[in-house]
């Protein structure tokens, strides 16, 4: 029986993914998945306004009849002050993808949590494991709905983790041994 419960959390990890995706949440509620995941699109839509002001202002100056250079100026102005604006708008992106890989990483934390208090304490199997599919399906969900959070998770996290799991899986080894 668990093995079909494995297949029911794949499936429901699955579908919730692509519920939670651009395709899905983003499309049909977009503020929900910016409060989820964050958005880039104030960012562009800062840029665009950016734009449009300055491109304004640009011609508004050229129909003073203001000399080359000056326009050049401008122009040159305009530049650096866009290269900071985007510089600090991709700050932004990087710390909301920082936040939402500190979520995902919590739960990856939780299900350890859950697993080696099954290996560890007397309870209840099935209400541990169930709590390892749900959040497994959450996990599944979650990046599947938005893969950028695996780029910002860290090789110390994923070392760390792995150990975790082979002292869990050690354990575990050394009870069923005692136990036959």
């Amino acid at each position: 029986m668990p093995a079909m419960r494995d297949f029911y959390v794949l499936v429901i990890g699955v579908v919730l993914g692509v519920a939670l995706g651009p395709a899905g949440l983003g499309q049909y509620a977009p503020s929900a998945y910016d409060a989820l995941f964050g958005s880039v699109r104030d960012d562009v839509a800062a840029i665009e306004q950016f734009d449009r002001e300055t491109d304004t202002n640009l011609n508004r100056l050229i129909d003073t009849g203001v000399t080359k250079t000056e326009v050049v100026r401008f122009g040159q102005q305009r530049e650096m002050e866009r290269g900071v604006l985007v510089a600090a708008l991709r700050g932004n992106e990087s710390q909301r993808l920082d936040q939402t890989v500190g979520r995902v990483n919590a739960i990856v934390l939780v299900m350890i949590g859950l697993v080696m208090m099954e290996s560890f304490l007397p309870i209840k199997r099935t209400a541990a494991r169930t709590g390892q599919a749900a959040l497994l399906a959450v996990w599944l969900a979650l990046v599947i709905a938005n893969p950028a959070l695996l780029r910002g998770v860290s090789w110390w996290f994923v070392g760390g983790l792995l150990i975790v799991v082979a002292a869990g899986v050690i354990v575990k080894s050394q009870k069923l041994k005692v136990e036959s």
